[in-house]
């Protein structure tokens, strides 16, 4: 899986999980008043969120701990993990 976490609002940060096939870049609606915070390659073992790597279409990293919080918090608002 891959994940972008972007800034929402001042202090807020949302995660948007999705397939290997998609570019990051093409994964959300990135414009001038979204701010990219994370991105990379994230998977769950043994009921722990990893996440690793960068974006080279975005040139942004993976944020060890920040990254992980935000996509538990997707990954269980999604209902894959409880």
């Amino acid at each position: 899986m891959k994940y972008v976490v972007v800034e929402v609002a001042p202090f807020l940060e949302a995660a948007v999980v999705f397939p290997d096939v998609i570019e990051h870049k093409n994964a959300v609606s990135l414009d001038a008043l979204v701010h990219v915070r994370g991105a990379g390659f994230c998977g769950v073992s043994q009921g722990q969120v990893g996440c690793w790597g960068e974006s080279n279409s975005l040139g942004v990293k993976s944020r060890k701990g920040l990254d992980e919080d935000a996509v538990r918090i997707s990954l269980v608002a999604m209902g894959v993990l409880v």
